[in-house]
Parts: C-alpha cells; structure tokens; sequence
C-alpha cells in the first residue's frame, strides 16, 4: 500500500482500512467498524499522519543495544488476530502487552459498553503513556495495569478471551486458570525465533488451534521470558541458541565465535531458491524444530553493524545456521543480493538463490544444513495455510503422530502440517 503524503489523516486513516479489507485481513463487520471507529493517530501523537497510517510496527521503545522491546503492531497481523479472536459484545478481555493501547482501544470498541477491557504492560512509562492515548481515543474505561503478563491478571478474571501482542513462548497454568471453559486464548508463539500467532481452544483436555497465521512480535520479557541464550558477537549482531535438556546452553565465547566469523570460509550453492517470505516464515520456523545445533543471528538496524554475517533479508539483519563445537554453517545470499528497492510493496515475494558457507574445519555440519534444507523443500516446504497445533500438559502424548514437536516448561506442543488426525 502507497501512501499519499498529500492527503489529510481521516482520508488516510480510511485507505487504511480499505486496504485491509480489500486484502482479506479484514473480514467480520465488527472487527471493521472498529477499524473506522479508532485512529490510530491517537496512539503516535508525535508522528506524522503519512507515518501513522503506514501498514507497519512502529517502534515505540528500543533496548540499550538499539532494538526495539515495544511497538505499535503492524495494522494487518493486527487486524488478522483480532479476527482469530472472534471478540463479542459483551465479552470480558484479557491483554498481555498494552503497548499504545491501541489494539486495547479496537477490543473496547467490539466488546461494547457490557463487556471489559484490561490490558497488561511491565513497563510504567509504557502503561501511564497507554493510558493517556486511550483517555484521548475515548477510551479510558479500558484497565491498564502494570504487571507482569506471564501470570495474567486475577483481579479481573475470568476472561471469556486472552490475548497476546508480545510473542509467547510457553502458555503459564496462571492464564489457564483464569481462562473460561469455552474461552479463547490467541498469542503469537515462538519456535526460538520464529512465530505463528495461535486461537487454541480447549478440547478434551487439551487446548487445539483454530486457525495458525504466521507473525512475528517483540518477545515476552520479565523472569518468565523465554529460555534462549543470547551473546553479542562483532558490532550490532546477536547469536541467539536455544537451552538443550537440563538447562544448559551450548554457550560459545563471543570473541571466538566472532573471529570464526571474520577467518576463510568454504561456500556451495543449494541448488535451491525461496522467497524471502518462505526463509522468514516457514524455512525457520521448520529448522528450529529439527535441529538440536541450531543458532539464530539476529541484528538491530543500525548503519554501525559490521558486516559479520550475511543478511538473508536486508535490512532485518537475520540469518541461521548450524553451531557444532568448532564449526559452524550458515546460509548466505548470492555475492551482489541487496535490499529490496524502496517502495516495494511486497518485499517477502523476492526470490533468493541460496548458498551455505562453512567455517571450522568440520565441513560434515555444512552438509547437514543442506541436507536439512532439501528435506524441508522435499516435505512441501511447511508449515502451510492447512498446519494445526495441540497443547497437551507436559507428560501427556497426543493419540496420532505428529509432524514436528516442541517441549516447553508447561506444555508439550505436536505439530501438523495439515489438519490434525
């Protein structure tokens, strides 16, 4: 979507909308009267009206090291949870991640006058700043609390819905409990980096998705934030490596790590090319649940980050491989694969061709990567539009096999990529 610098912020704020629903993000009257209702304007005071109605996450607060912990959600996976939430007049809701306040605001508006809103920040500033936008939206019946959302809020419990707009990595038996039999629970789960935004429902004991839609948030943060060890290597990229079993870390020096990085390296074509969409969305979602050595990079968009490791999808500064003692493979565009052009509006359909460079002298962990690669294009490239998920409580088992599996503190989630048996 274009947007036309010329024009004022209702015309704006409309175009929005009708992009949206021309795109098929939005498609229940409800959820687009709120749309219309709420501006977005009232959440980004400061910014320019050509900027606030952008389809994009805005960042609203960046860490020490310059990436962001909190946002304004982009509009369109705005829009798609909030259709996966199916909120009614008259239904009580629980948010974890107020942020502006302004999907609060879009929920106030759907439950009506019979229903409730509160919605749960762990940082003060973020929560006085919620609550000023949506005093100015009209909205100050909405309840901002400042808390930690991992252990959801009691004090108005039961919520006949919960949603998440941080990124979740594991669902806490404190939001269970303060869920409604027939409640639905919608958050953006991790797959230590990768995201799909889950509707589970309880069913016969467990909890099963109604619908999956790829996302991607800033993660959950506090004690209960997810278990991945994070270490800065070289200016401005992060090695990101999932616990192993009995809460160890495969835990590299960072200087060593970095000067593998910077010393010769061996380079092969795949043989294959993925759009960037499919490396964001699919390719890391299905590497993460396959391979034990896995380790993510991850940069913050800033023009001082060294030139370390190649970025698969400038600029977002990503990439992936796999770490095994002391040698490491990693995937790497074509010499010459720059940025999308400005004004790309689909910028995920780019296609890449793809090679894998290995350093160390254990050249078998480049093969491996690659073998992990033909295996995921041989299986149909997952996930697809069609994958299901189940929750079952650490210990139980599901009566069909799955595709993939993910074993978190509380809960062991089983994968499908189509339809569960």
């Amino acid at each position: 979507m274009s947007v036309d610098n010329s024009a004022d912020p209702t015309t704006l704020h409309h175009a929005l909308i009708d992009d949206l629903v021309e795109r098929n993000l939005i498609t229940s009257p409800p959820v687009e009267a709120a749309f219309r209702a709420v501006r977005r304007q009232h959440f980004l005071p400061e910014l320019p009206p050509e900027k606030v109605y952008e389809d994009r996450a805005i960042p609203t607060k960046m860490d020490g090291s310059g990436r962001p912990i909190s946002s304004s959600s982009q509009p369109a996976i705005m829009a798609i949870m909030l259709e996966q939430l199916d909120l009614q007049p008259g239904h009580h809701v629980l948010e974890i991640g107020a942020g502006t306040g302004y999907n609060a605001a879009l929920m106030a508006h759907i439950a009506g006058g019979q229903g409730s809103v509160t919605t749960v920040d762990i940082d003060d500033d973020l929560v006085e700043a919620a609550r000023t936008n949506l005093a100015a939206a009209g909205f100050d019946e909405v309840a901002v609390i400042c808390g930690d959302g991992m252990f959801g809020h009691p004090g108005n419990a039961p919520y006949d819905r919960i949603i998440l707009t941080v990124a979740g990595w594991d669902i806490p038996p404190e939001w269970l409990a303060q869920l409604k039999p027939d409640g639905r629970l919608v958050l953006p789960l991790s797959f230590y980096g990768p995201q799909l935004s889950i509707a589970f429902e309880r069913r016969d004991g467990h909890l099963a998705s109604h619908s999956v839609k790829a996302c991607g948030f800033v993660p959950v943060r506090g004690p209960r934030s997810e278990p991945l060890h994070k270490i800065q290597i070289g200016a401005g990229w992060d090695a990101i490596l999932m616990e192993i079993p009995g809460g160890q870390t495969r835990a590299p020096d960072p200087a060593v790590l970095a000067a593998r990085l910077r010393q010769p390296y061996q380079e092969q074509p795949t043989g294959l090319e993925l759009t960037a969409g499919e490396l964001l969305f699919k390719w890391q979602l299905w590497f993460g649940l396959h391979e034990p050595q896995l380790v993510l990079f991850s940069a913050a968009r800033q023009e001082e980050t060294e030139d370390l490791v190649p970025d698969l999808l400038p600029p977002w500064g990503v990439n992936s491989g796999i770490l095994a003692g002391s040698s490491l493979a990693i995937l790497a565009p074509p010499l010459g694969t720059g940025a999308p052009p400005p004004g790309d509006d689909n910028p995920f359909a780019r296609t890449i061709p793809l090679h894998i460079r290995s350093y160390g002298p254990d050249h078998t962990v480049a093969r491996r990567l690659l073998r992990r690669l033909h295996a995921w294009d041989e299986a149909g490239r997952p996930p697809h539009e069609t994958t299901s998920v189940r929750a079952l409580p650490a210990g139980h088992s599901p009566a069909s096999t799955a595709d993939a599996t993910l074993t978190r503190r509380w809960h062991h989630y089983y994968i499908w990529w189509g339809n569960a048996a």
